[in-house]
């Protein structure tokens, strides 16, 4: 039986319908690819700033003088392999025994607004933390001061690195392409913590190091009082508030470290969005262990941030 008119003008659009949708994914894909090749590019920039910092101090009378100096590719590369944290002095040492000081100097020089490096080795997150007062510009800005949607991780305004604070929350961006604080999303899987316990952060004064302690998925809680809100937590004044705040993470986090904590330890959170309810969260919890915070529940300036939050 011949089709009618009417059918045949149906399937036509139909047809041209599902064209239209497949040019449109075409072109939303190529601008994603141009888009992430330009943030590609913007961070080897901003990373040949900080490595090139990186140099080396004075070895100790009687040390190894004769070390070849790596290509910059090569240094990019074995980074996360060369370097420790002393947890005598905060300063990276190379596996060799030379010493290399921690400094912002260029990054600073670049963009005032920088406060840290952050790093996890294994994992594409190798960026600086910024900060400025206005707590969305870097929602949408890049670490040129360029307008950017992969943003920049910052902290609030009145965070203070340089204090002995209980907690540090830096927040990110959730890319697709899973730069910026995309990758985070892989600690929901066990075995990629497993693989990925260390976080590096160097403040250019010191370099610390923290061991992730708790991975926990939540949501807002903009209206509701009596919600644990980690995006809040900066400081444990008394030993009360220190156990209030770790048995939420545990209750809440996706499966157990093993990883203890005690009142007068240090914390390091980085958040990001989550697309697994509406306004969900995705934070990664690390207990600093290097260098070595001195107990008795200091209190600071550090503060939490609600970049997306309140």
């Amino acid at each position: 039986m011949k089709r009618s008119f009417r059918e045949l003008s149906r399937t036509s659009l139909i047809k041209r319908f599902c064209v239209s949708l497949m040019l449109l994914s075409l072109v939303n894909l190529l601008f994603d690819l141009g888009r992430s090749e330009e943030h590609v590019q913007k961070q080897r920039k901003v990373e040949a700033l900080y490595y090139a910092e990186q140099t080396s101090a004075p070895l100790p009378e009687g040390a190894d003088r004769n070390r070849n100096a790596e290509s910059r590719k090569q240094r990019t590369q074995n980074q996360a392999d060369r370097r420790v944290v002393s947890s005598d002095t905060g300063i990276l040492v190379g596996r060799n025994g030379t010493r290399t000081h921690s400094s912002l100097g260029a990054l600073k020089k670049e963009n005032p607004d920088t406060v840290a490096w952050l790093s996890i080795p294994g994992t594409p997150i190798d960026y600086p933390v910024v900060q400025c007062k206005d707590v969305a510009f870097y929602l949408n800005h890049n670490f040129f001061l360029e307008p950017d949607a992969y943003g920049c991780l910052f902290v609030k305004e009145q965070a203070d690195l340089q204090t002995p604070g209980t907690n540090f929350v830096i927040y990110g961006h959730n890319m697709r392409d899973g730069s910026m604080f995309g990758s985070l999303i892989s600690y929901e899987n066990r075995h990629f913590y497993e693989n990925h316990k260390l976080i590096r952060l160097d403040t250019g004064r010191e370099c610390r190091e923290y061991e992730v302690m708790s991975v926990l998925k939540t949501h807002l809680f903009q209206n509701r009082e009596d919600t644990f809100k980690y995006y809040q937590f900066y400081q444990a004044n008394t030993e009360e508030e220190f156990k209030n705040y770790n048995q939420n993470l545990k209750a809440l986090s996706l499966y157990d470290t093993g990883v203890t904590a005690s009142y007068g330890d240090h914390f390091l959170t980085l958040s990001t969005c989550s697309s697994y309810v509406e306004d969900g969260r995705l934070a990664v919890v690390a207990r600093q262990i290097s260098p070595a915070p001195a107990h008795g529940g200091e209190t600071g300036d550090s503060a939490s941030f609600g970049t997306f939050d309140e």
